[in-house]
């Protein structure tokens, strides 16, 4: 029987989300002075209410995950 990676591990994000889930998507700012933010790419290629069904201890995981790999 196969080990299915705990979900708050990269292990699952990739075999979940793909290898480039934690890359980077950058997104523009809808406002002249507003700040443009990057988020990762997993979190773009879905819509906000498929991302606030996650859990959210994975998506705090998800978001330091990135946040640490780009320090």
């Amino acid at each position: 029987m196969k080990n299915t990676p705990h979900i708050l591990s990269l292990e699952f994000i990739i075999q979940t989300y793909g290898e480039d889930a934690l890359e980077p998507e950058f997104i523009p700012s809808r406002e002249a002075d507003g700040e443009d933010i990057f988020i990762p790419k997993m979190r773009g290629n879905m819509s906000i209410e498929d991302w606030l069904l996650l859990p959210q201890e994975f998506r705090l995981f998800v978001t330091t995950e990135f946040i640490l790999k780009f320090q």
